[in-house]
């Protein structure tokens, strides 16, 4: 991956070969440049540390030991789920997991992820993901208890700090321990 990362670099143009003057048109590699590849997968995210050690042949050696973790898409998702089962209940979880209304939250929550700009906060305290739960309404997923009611309820039991507008539009802290 770093020599794939290294050579995509420079297979655009040279900033010369393109007549542009603010050296904007594109990435060139030399001896001993050094680069990070950050490898965003759906499991991890790992990241490496190189140097070009020779252009021709290419050559790139490792400067630090990789690092990262499971901090991909999916594992997002996944803690996700620990979150909803947390917040409506085992029993509840069973009921909805199997249930169309689960793809009409997972929807929901692809849209709040894609959505969330962390840039459009100034506090990072005040930051908040809001996530659409009117699929947790549907064919009395939550046994008769109401989303206000899980919602306080999870805030009691887990010290969240969760809030409910609207009736279905939960306001979650960008930084939320399940």
């Amino acid at each position: 991956e770093p020599e794939a990362a290294c050579m995509a670099c420079e297979m655009q143009q040279r900033p010369e070969e393109n007549g542009a003057a603010d050296g904007l048109g594109g990435c060139v590699l030399k001896n001993d440049d050094k680069f990070m590849v950050l490898d965003c997968g759906g499991g991890t995210v790992d990241i490496t540390m190189h140097q070009v050690e020779r252009r021709q042949p290419l050559r790139v050696v490792e400067i630090c030991k990789p690092s990262g973790g499971p901090w991909g898409s999916t594992k997002v998702d996944e803690e996700f789920e620990r979150f909803v089962e947390k917040l409506i209940g085992e029993d509840n979880w069973r009921r909805f997991k199997p249930s169309s209304a689960w793809l009409d939250l997972m929807k929901d929550w692809e849209e709040s992820k894609l959505a969330f700009n962390p840039a459009d906060y100034q506090d990072v305290n005040a930051m908040r993901v809001r996530i659409n739960l009117s699929a947790l309404n549907a064919d009395d997923v939550l046994g008769g208890q109401t989303l206000q009611e899980c919602v306080n309820r999870y805030n009691q039991s887990e010290g969240g700090n969760l809030t409910l507008k609207r009736g279905t539009t939960l306001l979650m802290p960008a930084v939320q321990v399940t």
